[in-house]
């Protein structure tokens, strides 16, 4: 088993086994910087008041294949930590 918190320090602590805590830990990390991949796209929609210049089908593909890889890790029933940037990146 592995637990993971944050110390007084600000570090993070693993207790566990080593391999299994790191892959938890920067799944984790993953969660969180997917949760900005998107703020400059959206502040220059937001800027320009405008979505011109955006592709129209890429966003569609995108849209696509996160949700399917979405879905497959949900039936697979993989932890938040596997799957969590999907949820950012989809809303």
């Amino acid at each position: 088993m592995c637990r993971v918190w944050w110390s007084r320090m600000g570090t993070v602590r693993c207790q566990g086994r080593s391999a299994s805590c790191r892959s938890k830990v920067l799944g984790y990390c993953i969660v969180a910087g997917s949760v900005f991949l998107k703020v400059p796209q959206i502040y220059v929609i937001i800027k320009n008041k405008s979505i011109q210049g955006l592709s129209v089908a890429s966003f569609e593909l995108e849209a696509a294949g996160f949700t399917i890889a979405l879905a497959y890790c949900l039936f697979k029933q993989l932890p938040f930590s596997a799957y969590g940037e999907l949820v950012f990146i989809l809303t």
